[in-house]
């Protein structure tokens, strides 16, 4: 999977377009909340979304276990 996009908006191709303010003068909570209404129309982003999630939750996952087993589970 590609982690180009990571960050808030980061290469979604999210614009302000029509006179509506620039993604960067927006509040985080504003970015989030248009970053997850054009994630919701695109079902390909949101496959990658999920993938990242998921891959995120593994890793997480792995090093709980690695710091309770101490790495040998």
């Amino acid at each position: 999977m590609n982690h180009e996009n990571q960050s808030l908006g980061g290469n979604w191709g999210i614009s302000g377009g029509n006179g509506s303010p620039r993604l960067s003068e927006l509040s985080e909570r504003d970015r989030v909340f248009r970053l997850a209404a054009q994630i919701l129309q695109d079902p390909l982003a949101q496959s990658n979304l999920c993938d990242r999630i998921y891959e995120l939750m593994q890793n997480d996952l792995h090093y709980q276990r690695e710091r309770t087993y101490g790495g040998g589970y």
